[in-house]
């Protein structure tokens, strides 16, 4: 099921090619291709979580993305994050995830479900909640980064005062800033963790992000309908993978737009990444069986 929102951003294997970005000569069209290994992460399906799982979009994909840092840095994280306790098997158990996204939605994260007497998550609370997350249960252990297009303070405004202390804006938080597909490709090529929200009017939803890729054909920097870029991600919605195309408005402009299902015009207003310290290189992909390469085709 879809998660509905109120305005603003309320948003209720094999490693395939890598290809180089970079100044190239106009006579070379560049292809941008990241495929990490999307047995690595969680299959949680909001829709199983009790008590309005329609609306845990948020808590959902952070709990995916969860299993995919345990399972690709066991030594940094352990169990910390999802704990193997019901009962401890090595597994990451449906009940274990549920049991993970359920605390996750609590008001002194990503206070889910609360906002303005509606249901959803909020794009600050989102990316406060899991770093807050992190820090509770893998302390120091991790770097984040984040590109917001709203103003931090937004979710942040609307919570429990009483509930949740004053919550700064971290400095690592680019706020008023439309993400990229640069930070999108960047943040997956380097290991990174990298979660997006999509938002069409007053509907949104969090997808946890395993793939971009996009063949630049006249090496201009826009992503274009007729070059077919696409991400992969696992979807709340379903738990399982899913795919859509990725690009720029016709025209140009920095708006990045998703086609997602029935909503074909969803923007990117979030992305937010995390890995742990120090930051993995990119010839870590070739940890995972992966190949690196660098593809650049004459026009």
């Amino acid at each position: 099921m879809k998660d509905r929102t109120i305005t603003r951003a309320l948003a209720v294997g094999l490693l395939a090619v890598v290809t180089a970005a970079g100044l190239v000569s106009p006579v070379w069209a560049v292809q941008y291709s990241i495929q990490k290994p999307q047995n690595l992460y969680g299959t949680l399906n909001q829709n199983l979580i009790p008590g309005g799982g329609q609306f845990m979009c948020g808590p959902t994909a952070a709990v995916n993305s969860f299993v995919y840092l345990e399972n690709a840095y066991p030594l940094v994280y352990n169990r910390n994050l999802v704990p193997d306790n019901n009962p401890p098997n090595g597994a990451h158990d449906p009940a274990e995830l549920i049991a993970t996204a359920q605390l996750l939605a609590a008001a002194n994260y990503m206070n889910t479900m609360v906002a303005l007497g509606a249901s959803g998550t909020y794009d600050d609370m989102f990316i406060y909640g899991k770093y807050r997350y992190l820090e509770d249960n893998a302390a120091g252990q991790t770097v984040y980064s984040a590109e917001l297009k709203s103003t931090w303070g937004w979710g942040v405004g609307v919570r429990p005062p009483a509930q949740i202390p004053p919550i700064p804006k971290p400095a690592w938080v680019q706020q008023n800033t439309i993400p990229t597909w640069q930070f999108l490709f960047n943040e997956l090529t380097a290991c990174e963790d990298v979660e997006i929200l999509i938002v069409d009017g007053d509907w949104g939803h969090y997808l946890t992000l395993t793939s971009f890729f996009w063949n630049d054909a006249n090496n201009n920097g826009i992503i274009e309908q007729a070059e077919g870029a696409s991400i992969d991600y696992i979807d709340p919605a379903t738990g399982a993978p899913g795919i859509s195309p990725i690009g720029h408005a016709i025209g140009g402009g920095p708006q990045l737009f998703v086609s997602y299902g029935m909503y074909p015009n969803a923007q990117v207003v979030m992305a937010v990444s995390e890995s742990p310290i120090p930051e993995p290189a990119t010839l870590s992909l070739l940890a995972f069986g992966g190949l690196l390469t660098l593809t650049r085709r004459k026009r």
